[in-house]
């Protein structure tokens, strides 16, 4: 499960933060979660539970975006969707294509008091 790997990950940046900031506690971690990242949102939610306690985040919030999968395409700039079959431009049939958005977690934000 790399998910608890992952949380670990977004929670040694949401410490720092805090720690930096002055802050005594977190409140609130905002994770973006892609489509095709691979992350099971249930895992992400155990670990959460499991790595916060007895920390400064013990109470903090846990809230998940999920941010659909996008592509781009190299020629003609147009971003699309997922699509069915292989990433193949839907606007000038390019098939040099960028994954743009929804392929990884990320830490959206932190809040601290």
């Amino acid at each position: 499960m790399h998910e608890v790997g992952l949380v670990q990950q977004a929670l040694d940046i949401a410490f720092d933060y805090a720690r930096r900031s002055g802050a005594e506690t977190i409140s609130l971690v905002r994770l973006s979660i892609g489509e095709l990242s691979g992350v099971e949102p249930d895992a992400i939610s155990f670990s959460f539970g499991v790595l916060t306690e007895g920390t400064m985040a013990a109470k903090a919030q846990l809230e998940m975006v999920n941010v659909p999968a996008v592509y781009s395409c190299n020629a003609c700039e147009r971003e699309f969707p997922l699509p069915d079959r292989l990433p193949v431009c839907p606007n000038c049939g390019g098939n040099s294509i960028l994954e743009k958005e929804g392929f990884d977690l990320r830490v959206k934000s932190i809040e601290v008091t």
